[in-house]
């Protein structure tokens, strides 16, 4: 069983604001001098729901950074791994790997369960 946590808040800024806001958490070094860290961002999905005004964004992160000292025992000391990230109620990608955790909208992805991403020891289903 995996432990969520989900928060919710109301800003008092504009939309345009806060969306621009979260987009450049994770962007090219260009316009976020601070996530150099962050390889490459695709955006999976993006809507407005027209009931709520919600906007619903999936986007999936390249990341490269040092990993917990247990990990590095058996990765090595830098890998690249993805984070899945998303803006209010949209859904995860069906089985992007094994080792998914959520943590307050972000999902890490362990790369030893996609071999695709960072290399890792087991194989794919």
């Amino acid at each position: 069983m995996v432990l969520t946590h989900t928060t919710n808040h109301t800003y008092s800024h504009p939309f345009p604001t806060v969306t621009l806001a979260f987009f450049l958490r994770y962007c090219s070094p260009q316009l976020n001098p601070f996530a150099s860290h962050v390889l490459s961002t695709d955006t999976i999905s993006s809507h407005i729901d027209p009931d709520t005004g919600r906007l619903h964004t999936t986007r999936i992160h390249l990341k490269k950074s040092r990993m917990p000292p247990a990990e590095q025992r058996s990765t090595g000391p830098a890998i690249k791994y993805l984070i899945h990230d998303w803006l209010s109620n949209s859904r995860l990608l069906p089985r992007l790997g094994e080792g998914l955790v959520k943590l307050a909208g972000m999902a890490y992805i362990s790369p030893r369960s996609n071999d695709d991403h960072g290399g890792g020891s087991r194989e794919k289903e």
